[in-house]
């Protein structure tokens, strides 16, 4: 068998697969402290890790947990894919200006101490079907829904 035939086949393959990964939604972790959520220092790659990894963009999920009080603003307009916050080990305070919209493109949780003080709209901004939104008692939150594909399944649980 000759195997420069097989080569282009290989090469093939492993491009594809580069880009399966590339398309895969990656995920920021807050690393603590008070902050902007466009501070570029405030967000790490890994759970517990350092920051630096870039402000969250809409292909990316966020998870912010952290592990005593934090305090984050919102300034300008913010995306991200899905959005987890984690309450249960330190409160998490949410505020921002009115012209500061958050874009999310995916799910939608909060749990434990979660403050939405945020004044500005919350956009869901879907691109695929079965969305959840559980907002754990923040019934202030403005929630604006829209879909590129058509009218979707929408759970809004608000309690």
């Amino acid at each position: 068998m000759n195997r420069t035939q097989n080569l282009p086949k290989l090469l093939l393959t492993l491009i594809l697969i580069g880009q399966v990964y590339l398309a895969a939604a990656q995920t920021k972790y807050w690393t603590g402290g008070n902050g902007l959520w466009d501070d570029a220092s405030k967000w790490s790659a890994v759970a517990g890790g350092p920051g630096g990894a870039g402000v969250p963009r809409v292909n990316e999920n966020v998870v912010i947990a952290p592990q005593g009080p934090v305090s984050i603003s919102f300034r300008d307009p913010a995306w991200c894919n899905a959005l987890r916050i984690d309450g249960s080990n330190g409160r998490v305070r949410i505020t921002g200006s009115g012209n500061a919209e958050v874009n999310i493109a995916g799910a939608w949780q909060m749990s434990g101490q979660v403050e939405w003080n945020a004044s500005g709209p919350v956009r869901m901004v879907v691109r695929r079907e079965g969305v959840e939104v559980d907002t754990r008692g923040s019934a202030s939150v403005e929630i604006s829904c829209s879909t590129e594909v058509g009218p979707g399944p929408w759970s809004v649980t608000l309690r």
